[in-house]
């Protein structure tokens, strides 16, 4: 009895662990319970164009415990030395919600 009550207590701590850590909530269209890897528009100005350079930045996630990175447009923008945007996507990956990025893509010249 004692066994039972123990794993059904770990379960349910593991479940709230596991869905209240930020890689739980990864921004995307759409998600998916096991996994997940989508793109989606942040901003369109210049979609007519061919861009001749692609910068990104990006955030990665671990167990929703641990956080780093920059993904901010200005970063992206930064890297690829793009002096004019034409559009921004980004790309939202999740595992199981112990694994999660957020990727942003900048295109322009």
């Amino acid at each position: 009895m004692l066994y039972r009550i123990c794993g059904i207590l770990i379960l349910g701590l593991l479940a709230v662990f596991l869905l209240t850590g930020c890689g739980a909530y990864a921004t995307a269209p759409v998600t998916g319970v096991l996994i997940s890897d989508v793109s989606a528009p942040v901003a369109v100005g210049m979609a007519d164009k061919t861009p001749s350079k692609h910068g990104e930045s990006s955030v990665t996630s671990i167990f929703g415990l641990f956080a780093w990175g920059d993904a901010s447009i200005k970063a992206a923008v930064s890297k690829a030395s793009i002096k004019k945007i034409y559009w921004v996507d980004y790309q939202s990956v999740n595992v199981l919600g112990l694994y999660s990025k957020y990727i942003v893509h900048v295109y322009g010249e």
